[in-house]
Parts: structure tokens; sequence; C-alpha cells
């Protein structure tokens, strides 16, 4: 069926009383199209939004004072005219001036699934990395790990966290994994949890293990849920033409980092009840506790979050609100969400009941899966994997080289084998599906239109004859001098072995294993469009109505490819 023979969807009001006059009016969308039907029996909510320059102005300032209370039971959420959403349920916008009332054109937004989403095998495996992470309940403790003095091991805290993960620099019990930003390097790059070390001890095996399963089923989990997402192919073609990784899953199209959050629960008495919830504290989440916006989250992309706490059933679990949709969602065991991180959002903690007894073993259990700004726009030299650099072979010799696969998948020296059969050992594991990149581009513009606390931008033109395709590997890598991103010749390198290719790294130097294109014609366009806005080009000289060509013009670049050989490295001039 046509989309213009679709019904109008009706729209009932929803009567909230003591809701803040700043927060949208939320409506009740009656057999929304775009609903799935594996939740059919959940509730589909809607919103206007203004997309006019003088109403996104208004949107701003109306909401650039709300802040959301994270103190005090869901109740008072609700009490205050805050709606739950609930696992089945999902949350669009639409723009006030949209002549189509189907449901088709509008934006999507929220996501809250259960269970229901996941295979059999997906919701074992999610139970079995529960108990991986948090440990035997026996082993726990509401507070951080701590060495013994006697055996110099860690004990307390949860079992991954005694693993020796490291936190942010705000020491509280987030731990990154997989991809983070580096700003004083200007690049993405695998966190210190994930990279390789030379010669590990059995701990670290068991490290690299338990990391690889978590990025693995994580990314298996969340790419599922996703696909109830109508506009996730656009997303998906996208990527494509800006070569981003796939890692993690082969599914993956999304996702390129994953942050682990392990919090106690908070106690509810009569001093505490109704004071500030301590989840943003060092001791617990820092940062990531706090009312906050993921500012390096791609706007054309979505965020993943699996609740995987673990609390008795009497307890109040934890919550997630999103400030400017005034909506929460009660995160129970195996919930679910696919939501925007650019909208301001705050967390709560586990609340026990007052006349309950303490339970050390009681833990939030989040998993965050986040879309980089950086990798989705192509902007920047984005490594892959980190290897170890020994000073010798362990027979004195000093004129030994580090390892350099010639794949990504294969082992590093002393590195596990592969925990999942035919997946990489490197907790980032990388994919590829091997067919042609398409030159196509989402409505980008319409990410900007729905989101708060973003500059409004023009549509982003690209045609595909104009367009040239990918550039390959450049950037910072160009001044490196390796065999992969300056090559001596035009033609392609058919001499060039590993060895020789392996001998024009510098000693000391983790080896990234880059992406093939760290800086696109897409990207270009992106920040000449930016500057277009402001006013500015690329050295704040010219002035807005001046011509911005899509194209540029640059120097050619290198790109890595690999034979039917897996000793041969061929790098070609494109």
């Amino acid at each position: 069926m046509a989309n213009s023979d679709l019904p109008d969807i009706p729209l009932i009001p929803i009567d909230l009383p003591a809701r803040d006059a700043r927060l949208p009016q939320l409506y009740k969308a009656l057999d929304h199209p775009r609903h799935p039907s594996v939740i059919a029996a959940g509730r589909t909510y809607l919103y206007h939004v203004q997309t006019s320059d003088e109403g996104r102005r208004l949107m701003e300032e109306t909401l650039a004072n709300l802040t959301a209370d994270q103190s005090g039971s869901y109740q008072d959420r609700l009490h205050a005219g805050i709606l739950q959403v609930k696992p089945g349920d999902m949350v669009f916008s639409r723009k006030e001036d949209e002549p189509n009332k189907t449901g088709m054109a509008d934006f999507f937004q929220v996501l809250v699934g259960d269970r229901r989403l996941w295979t059999a095998e997906q919701i074992a495996a999610l139970v079995a990395l529960r108990e991986d992470i948090l440990g035997p309940r026996e082993f726990r403790t509401a507070e951080k790990p701590s060495r013994d003095p006697q055996t110099g091991l860690l004990a307390g805290g949860t079992a991954y966290e005694r693993t020796g993960v490291l936190s942010g620099k705000d020491r509280g019990r987030a731990y990154n994994v997989g991809q983070m930003k580096q700003a004083q390097r200007g690049v993405i790059a695998p966190s210190s949890n994930v990279k390789a070390v030379h010669d590990p001890t059995p701990q670290q095996k068991d490290k690299d293990a338990l990391q690889s399963r978590l990025i693995h089923i994580s990314t298996e989990v969340a790419m599922q849920s996703l696909q109830y997402v109508t506009d996730c192919e656009e997303i998906r073609n996208y990527r494509d033409v800006v070569c981003a990784p796939i890692i993690g899953h082969e599914s993956n199209c999304m996702f390129d980092s994953l942050q682990v959050n392990v919090s106690p629960a908070t106690c509810e008495d009569d001093e505490t009840i109704h004071t500030e919830d301590t989840l943003g504290n060092s001791d617990m989440l820092g940062r990531s506790g706090a009312e906050h916006v993921d500012h390096h989250d791609y706007l054309g992309s979505y965020s993943s979050m699996l609740s995987l706490s673990d609390c008795p059933h009497n307890w109040e679990p934890a919550r997630l609100e999103i400030t400017g949709m005034g909506i929460f969602v009660l995160l129970t065991d195996m919930t679910g969400m696919i939501f925007s991180g650019r909208h301001k959002h705050c967390p709560s903690s586990i609340r026990r009941p007052q006349d309950a007894p303490p339970a050390p073993w009681a833990y939030r259990l989040n998993i965050i899966l986040y879309p980089a700004e950086t990798v989705a726009k192509s902007d920047g030299v984005v490594p892959l994997a980190a290897f170890p650099m020994p000073k010798g072979d362990g027979n004195n010799n000093r004129l030994s080289r580090p390892y350099l696969p010639t794949v990504p998948w294969l082992l590093a020296p002393g590195q596990v084998a592969p925990v999942i059969q035919g997946h990489s050992p490197i907790p980032l594991a990388v994919y590829g599906d091997g067919h042609e990149f398409q030159n196509e581009w989402p409505s980008s513009n319409e990410h900007f239109d729905h989101t708060p606390g973003v500059p409004e931008l023009p549509s982003l033109l690209v045609e595909a004859a104009v367009f040239g395709g990918i550039q390959g590997p450049g950037g910072r890598l160009s001044n490196k001098g390796t065999a992969v991103s300056r090559p001596s010749k035009a033609t392609p390198a058919t001499g060039a072995t590993l060895t020789e290719a392996v001998g024009q790294y510098r000693k000391k130097q983790l080896l990234p294993i880059p992406t093939a294109a760290s800086r696109s014609k897409v990207s270009n366009v992106i920040q000449q469009s930016a500057l277009h806005v402001s006013g500015l080009s690329d050295k704040g000289k010219k002035c807005a109505h001046d011509t911005i060509p899509v194209t540029r013009t640059t120097h050619k670049r290198a790109r890595i490819t690999y034979t039917d050989h897996p000793s041969q490295l061929l790098v070609y001039r494109i």
C-alpha cells in the first residue's frame, strides 16, 4: 500500500495535570503504521516540534533550564507529570506543519524493548554475560574493588572491575570499552581497556575473553533491537558511503564505542529519601551518572542501552529520564532502549526499600553502545586495534620488529584464541562484507530539526554523479612515512611483503589498523556546510554568499587492500 493510501492516524492528547508547561504536549497515536508487530501490545506516543528558525530558538530557550529530578521514587515523577514509557512503547516526533498525517513522515525518537525483541539464544547469552560481569553474589561488595595487601589481588566490587579495567578521568564506575575520543590527539582510538598486551598473564587473557564476548553479544542484541527502527537501512547506506568500519558484530551499522556502567543501590531511609541521588558521585558513575548530553554522538544515529540489573524484586529499579521530552523508563531486568544521546538525559539509582536489609550484591548494570560522530563523518584517523611493541623476540634480538597482522583478525603474540568460533580474538573485531559502496546520503537535516541543542544546518547536497567515492587513508597518517600511507610508486606495490611493510614503522609506536577512509569528500561537504552557515570558509575569509564547491582538490592518497595470499600486502594509489 502506498503512503498516500494510508489513513491519517488519530492523535489523543494525554492529560498530565502537573506537567511543566515548557515540556511538549504528548499524544497517544492509535495504530501507528511504524510500530513493530512483535511488540504490538505497546503504545505509540507523539509530540510536535517547531522547525522554523524562530521556533527552534524558542525551543532552545525554554528547554535550556529544564532539569530532571533524580531524587525520590518514580512515583514522584509521575505526580510531576512525567510520562512513564514502558517496554513495547515507542515515541515519535512530527513537524508542526507536517502535511502527512499518516505517520510515515514521523521521526523516530525512542524504542523501549524487552525479551520480545530478542531470540532465546540471545537472552541466554545476556544472562550469562551478566553473571560474567557481576560475578558470584557472595564475592560482590557495594564499594569499588581494593587490592588485598596479602595477595596483591583485587577484591570486592564486581568481577569485571576485578579484571583491572580502567575508568574515565572522573574515576567513576563507568568503563569505556572500544573506541573513544582522544581530544588532545584529535583521533578516535581503542581505549586502554581493549589494547593488546605482549605476553599477557592469565588474568589479562580472561579479561580479553570477557570483553570480546561483551562487545560481540551486546552489539548483536543492539542491532537486533535496531532493526525495528524503520530508517535503519538508510543509516547503513550512509555508513557504507563514508566507509565506516564494521566492528563487534557482522550486522553492526551503527555503534563504534561501548561503556559498562555498574553501581550499587542507594539506601531509602528517612534521612536520604529526599536528598539528591548519588549516582553522579565519583564513587558511583561520575559524569555518566549525572544529567548530561552525549555531544560526541552522531546526529544521524542512535544509542542503545541494555539494562541487566540484578536486585531483589521488591526493590525499585533504576530509571532513565529524557529531560526535553518529559518521559522516563524504568530499567527493569532485561530492558533495552534505542534513543538519541544528543537529547539531555538523566539516570537514577536502584532504590532499596526503607525496611529492607542491605544487599551488597544488588547492582545496576547498564551496557551502552554509542555512535561516534568522528567515525560517522569520516572526519579523522580511526585506528581499530593497537598491538604491543616488544623490545625483542625473547632471544635478546633487538632487531626484531613489532607485530603487524596481514589482516585485522589475526592473533597478536600471546593472545588468547577466539572465544567465538570464526570471530576475532581482538575485542574490536573487524568485519567486511566485500560489497560495493553505495553513493547514497540520508536526509540529515531531519535530525537537526528534531534534536534540541544542535544548530540548524542546511541539507547536504551530494550528487552521485559528482561524488567521486572514498579517497582512502590520509589526514594525519599521511605524514607518518609508512608503507600504508605513502607508497613509493603510483603503481601497485606487488613486491611489498609483510617484512618490508613492517620495517617502515617506527619503534615504540602502537600500530593502528586504519579504516579505508579517514577523510572523505563527504566530510568536507559537512564542514563546508557548517562554515557556510556561520559565513566563514576554512580560512575564515570568505562570506556566506560565496560559492562552496561540492568536491575539493586534494593530493592522491593511498588505499590498503589485501590479496588472497595472506603474506602479501598491496598498496594502491587512488
